[in-house]
């Protein structure tokens, strides 16, 4: 079973604990599957997903390369958020992104697995979504920021 689990136990309400060992677990998990294989299809994200008891937002098949998932059954308070997962730039890099909605929205986070630090985002940049940060959102950016594997991105205000 997924290690991160354990945080789903706790009465945690940590959002930005939550989502970092979220990210750093998928992030290990889809690295060690890309030294192994030197590819990630989309029948390893499937059987991952399944695993997380994620919910998809769209239908999943043989040749889906963009997931969009939310974890808010295995763990209501995420319910705000949603997560994404790209294998379209294989096999340079595979991308996870985390997008805030209602008291989070205008947060974005982007991990991608050829750089060491994951990028936290102050606006949706290019995702034709003008929302600015929410006080939860900028709260949540701040406490990520501090911590020594998130980075600021250019945009940040």
């Amino acid at each position: 079973m997924v290690s991160f689990f354990n945080i789903f136990k706790k009465q945690n309400y940590d959002y930005a604990a939550m989502i970092e060992n979220i990210v750093v677990e998928m992030r290990e998990h889809f690295e060690g599957i890309l030294r192994r294989k030197n590819t990630i299809t989309s029948k390893d994200v499937t059987l991952y997903l399944k695993q997380l008891s994620a919910t998809p937002i769209e239908k999943i098949t043989s040749k889906t390369k963009d997931f969009y998932f939310t974890l808010d059954k295995p763990q209501p308070l995420l319910e705000p958020f949603q997560f994404s997962f790209y294998l379209s730039f294989l096999p340079e890099y595979f991308s996870i992104e985390v997008i805030g909605n209602n008291e989070f929205a205008g947060f974005l986070l982007n991990c991608e697995s050829n750089k060491k630090e994951i990028e936290v985002r102050s606006k949706y940049i290019n995702s034709g979504i003008p929302e600015a940060p929410t006080k939860d959102a900028e709260t949540l950016m701040k406490k990520l920021i501090k911590k020594k594997l998130f980075i600021k991105d250019s945009y940040y205000e």
